[in-house]
Formats: structure tokens, sequence, C-alpha cells
């Protein structure tokens, strides 16, 4: 039987964004989720989820099945459509509806992507000639959609206005939300931090260093200035043991970050919460998640000399633009809300 809509997820952020894509009601209760990630963290998120959405993603399939699926559905759901698979099942599609999840803060270079003559759907960091050949296909492909009202962009991250004119200019259908989904789903008891007295420091791991574009030094350096007794740290999932056990010798409480995402881990943190962060997802999700209780962000922009010789122009242009958006979004919460927000981000 033909599934009416099958979703693919790869990463824990995308398993959220799928979720309040259906809250929001961007999409219909999908018949097929397929994880293609890891499943104990993605599992994790959906288990605070409408029960039917848990049965969704309880199959296995193979790349075959999973391609076959995507290519038959009447509606797809793309978690990353910066995915070679993603790119394939674009391309073999003529009609039918594609929804675009967020998959983190890399969603801001698909959205410029999509609203720009000429640019390939890839990753900031991606530099193979056939995968940008491959995403430069892609996009013309959605474009096309888009002018048949096809398209629809799942946003719950802030958009410039630059970008959501262009978008709308190409027809792309997008569908804004609030997070109303991740600040109110009860969490279980054993799934929260523990509440602190006082002001709560929290440290966040990055994968900068894991995906070649920080030194090693200059990320191991960042985290021995943040670091110490008293504070909490949250690694990547991709955080190397060495990086942990340099948490533990500064003094620092390592929390365990390989079920929900920090998003949810820390929204429920009572009284004071600061955190120091390198501009990432978290520096848009967080804000918006806890606006109503004290937050404070810390961002630290990297300098020229910190970056590896490497890093993609593109890559560090995406950084710096989350530290903007991050900054901007807080001042819009501070003034668009019937009860202003009570976080603060700093940029230094």
């Amino acid at each position: 039987m033909r599934s009416v809509t099958v979703a693919t997820i790869a990463s824990p952020l995308q398993a959220m964004s799928l979720v309040e894509a259906v809250t929001a009601g961007a999409v219909e209760q999908p018949d097929t989720v397929i994880v293609d990630g890891p499943r104990l963290q993605i599992d994790a998120v959906l288990a605070l989820a409408d029960p039917r959405l848990r049965r969704a993603a309880a199959g296995h399939f193979s790349r075959r099945q999973h391609l076959a699926l995507l290519r038959t559905a009447r509606e797809i759901v793309l978690g990353d459509p910066f995915s070679r698979m993603a790119h394939v099942v674009v391309l073999s599609r003529t009609r039918g509806r594609i929804v675009v999840l967020e998959d983190g803060a890399a969603v801001l270079g698909a959205w410029r992507t999509l609203s720009t003559d000429g640019a390939a759907l890839v990753r900031a960091h991606g530099r193979r000639r056939v995968t940008r050949q491959l995403g430069r296909l892609a996009t013309r492909r959605l474009r096309r959609l888009a002018d048949r009202s096809e398209v629809a962009l799942v946003a719950g991250l802030p958009m410039s206005a630059e970008i959501a004119d262009r978008l709308q200019a190409r027809s792309f259908d997008v569908i804004h939300h609030d997070f109303e989904w991740s600040r109110t789903v009860p969490l279980p008891v054993d799934q929260r931090l523990p509440t602190a007295f006082g002001t709560a420091h929290v440290v966040l791991g990055s994968a900068l260093a894991a995906d070649g574009h920080l030194s090693r030094k200059g990320y191991r350096d960042w985290l021995t200035t943040h670091l110490g007794p008293g504070t909490m740290f949250l690694p990547h999932r991709r955080d190397r043991p060495g990086e942990i056990e340099l948490a533990r010798q500064c003094g620092a409480k390592i929390v365990q970050s390989d079920r929900l995402t920090a998003e949810l881990l820390l929204r429920d943190v009572e009284g004071e919460l600061v955190i120091d962060s390198f501009p990432m997802t978290a520096a848009l999700t967080i804000p918006a998640i806890r606006r109503e209780a004290p937050t404070t962000l810390r961002l630290t922009r990297l300098p020229a000399r910190c970056w590896e010789p490497t890093t993609p122009a593109s890559m560090i242009a995406l950084i710096d633009e989350i530290a903007e958006l991050a900054g901007s979004a807080d001042q819009a919460r501070k003034t668009g809300h019937r009860s202003p927000s009570t976080s603060t981000v700093v940029v230094t």
C-alpha cells in the first residue's frame, strides 16, 4: 500500500523539527518515518511525541526501501535537504508536495541557496564537485516545484526579511512556528537537569573541532577558559573522550547528552541560567524555548586566526550569520511579545 506522507530524519534536531511541523499543522501525521541517524537520541525525542508518530518511526529500512518509499509517497518530508539521498529523491519527482524541515542552523544555508540564482544545495563545508553538481540540479527542481506551490519550508529559526522576501517571490510556502511543542511538552523527571539554587552555568560543546574547522588546541583552550568547579559541561555528540576528560579535570560536572537535545535538557532549569557557547543552533533555539525564564547566552565569536586554513568561507559566514541572528532575535523577543523575554544574548 502506498504511503501518503513519508518523512526521513537523521538527527535529534530533525526529529524535533518534524514534531514541531506536525504540531504547527505544516504536515499531516506521517504514515512512515525513516530514521537514518543516531537511533537512541532520535527515539528519545520521538518518545515524547504523539504515539502515532512513534509507531510510524518504528520500522527499519534498507537504502533501497528508503529510496522507494520516498519516490512513491504523495508527500515527502526531508530532514536533511543537503543529503545525496534527498537530492536523488527530489530529482526523481515531478509532482507531489515536498516539505523541508530544519536541520539546525544549517538550514539558514538552505534558505539562502533556494532564494539565490545559480546556488547549489550543499552544506557550508561541502567541497566535492559531484556533490555540488547534484545539489545545483536539486535546487533547480525544487524551484520548479515551488512554482506549482508544491514546496513548503518549516521555519522555527529566525529568518531575515531579505531571505523571506526572496523565498516568497519564488513561491516557496514558508510555514513559521514558535517551538510550541518544545516549550510545552512534559519531560520525564529523569530527563531533566537537577534544579540548582542561584545561577546555573552550562558550557555547550561544539562540533567545530571535530569537523576540522577549529583547531583541537583552540577548542580545548576555550573549554579551559570557561569550565571550572560548579559549571556543567554538555558535550556535543561528536566531542572526543579527551574533551570530556578535560572538563572533569577542570572540575565541571558532565551532563549525559546521549538522550535529549540541549534545548529540552535545559528548558526547565529553574533560576538563572548562564550558557557559554560558540554561535550554533542552540544560540537560536534555547533563548526561544526558554524565553520566559532568566537566561544569559554568551556567544564567543571566533577571530580569523582561530579558523583552520581549510575552513570554507561559506562556513565562517554561516557562523557569523548565526551570531547576528541570535542578537537580532533577542531584541525582537524583548519587544515582540506581550510578556517581554527575560533571555539575553551577549556576543563577544
